[in-house]
């Protein structure tokens, strides 16, 4: 998702950023967005509103970078040692 354009529950994705990843936990999303914010990466979380009835369930907890940090960014997830932790929470 580009930004500008809307989630379903109507989340405006911020000008310049792009998406990076969902998550299917909030916990998950929270530690990969932590992590790329203390390494100097710009950052957006949006969580929807499970109790909106507009909110699709299929619709996750996303996290959105700069488009210009986008290369970074994921260099940085995958030097995480991120890898007992996904088996475990399903990212």
């Amino acid at each position: 998702m580009q930004d500008g354009r809307n989630t379903d529950s109507g989340f405006t994705v911020p000008e310049g950023y792009r998406a990076f990843c969902t998550c299917p936990t909030y916990f998950a999303l929270d530690l990969i967005g932590t992590n790329l914010s203390m390494n100097g990466i710009d950052a957006v979380w949006h969580y929807p509103d499970l109790f909106d009835p507009a909110v699709q369930p299929t619709e996750q907890p996303s996290l959105f970078v700069r488009q210009e940090q986008s290369e970074r960014a994921s260099e940085l997830l995958a030097s995480l040692d991120l890898i007992d932790f996904t088996d475990h929470h399903g990212i």
